[in-house]
């Protein structure tokens, strides 16, 4: 598992797959907030899926920390935000 951690919040970002994921593998991005002095509930959201779904927008707002991690075939996802 992968982990990206990132303070601040994103507003029309998106997750995307490069190109060299093979066709068909399957990648989750979860996020898990920080909730008092630990960690909240992990929420997957998004499943992207290489020549199906390879990217898509995300509107999110975070006000406090949070860790991005993925699940599925280990490769990489590049999370942008404007």
């Amino acid at each position: 598992m992968h982990e990206v951690y990132m303070v601040a919040w994103c507003d029309s970002g998106q997750a995307a797959l490069p190109a060299t994921v093979p066709v068909g593998q399957r990648v989750s991005v979860v996020l898990t907030p920080e909730r008092g002095r630990g960690k909240g509930k992990a929420v997957v959201i998004c499943t992207l899926t290489s020549g199906r779904l390879d990217s898509v927008s995300l509107d999110l707002f975070l006000d406090k920390y949070a860790e991005f991690s993925l699940q599925g075939a280990s490769q990489e996802v590049h999370l942008t935000v404007p």
